[in-house]
């Protein structure tokens, strides 16, 4: 990322790579390369060629203006169909014949039978259309983005972030078998609720110290457990801790 000073004093951010523009929207390269293809993602070109660059605030304000777009659709009334008025008829009376009790009590009856099947299709039709509003889908992975870790959910959506204390890097190490990357989605308490585990280190050539941090699902840090160990080594064992 670089900051690009512009004549009135004002500036701008600028993104010059595809993983810059990826981090900056919490989504996958190839998310962000299909979202320019395919909605207007606004992404420039160098000479029509490979490379590519972006403004921090024109994908702020696309991603802002594609959210409201959707929200309008949600809220959008349902058409509903009305009857046209029709005149009444008159009947004659000599020609109409008068309806015994049995069948008036089954007109009765028919007429309760659909006035139930319209209450019934009118109360589905509102419960498609709540699930159609529903919250987005809970977070289901991790990303880091160097000071900040970003939780997505099944559509690359941003649910949660949470801001680190320094500019930090993943750890993928075999000597954690509990752990099959630098993230891992657990049931840590055993209350049927999964917990995000990270690890993460410090951005630091010299940095040793790795941090365990224990989120809950709505991003919320439920403990973070920086170990202190000291290695020192010698002739008899190789090393000690």
């Amino acid at each position: 990322m670089r900051t690009v000073n512009l004549p009135d004093g004002r500036t701008r951010q600028r993104l010059e790579t595809w993983g810059e523009i990826a981090t900056h929207l919490g989504v996958e390269i190839r998310t962000a390369q299909r979202w320019e293809g395919r909605m207007g993602l606004p992404v420039r070109r160098i000479d029509g060629g490979q490379a590519v660059f972006a403004f921090a605030d024109e994908l702020d304000d696309w991603r802002t203006s594609r959210e409201v777009r959707r929200a309008e659709r949600v809220a959008e009334p349902v058409p509903q169909l009305t009857m046209s008025p029709t005149a009444p008829v008159e009947a004659d009376p000599e020609r109409v014949p008068t309806a015994s009790p049995r069948g008036r009590n089954a007109i009765y009856w028919i007429a309760g039978v659909f006035a139930a099947a319209a209450v019934g299709f009118a109360a589905a039709r509102l419960s498609l259309t709540r699930q159609g509003a529903a919250e987005p889908l809970g977070a289901s992975r991790l990303v880091l983005d160097h000071h900040r870790l970003v939780a997505l959910d099944g559509l690359d959506r941003v649910v949660w972030t949470h801001t680190l204390a320094r500019r930090s890097v993943a750890i993928d190490t075999i000597f954690r078998p509990n752990l099959s990357s630098w993230w891992e989605r657990l049931d840590v308490d055993g209350d049927g609720r999964d917990e995000f585990i990270a690890v993460l280190r410090p951005d630091t050539a010299r940095s040793e110290s790795e941090t365990l941090y224990c989120f809950n699902r709505d991003g919320s840090l439920r403990y973070a457990y920086t170990p202190d160990l000291t290695m020192r080594f010698s002739q008899r064992l190789g090393y000690e801790i």
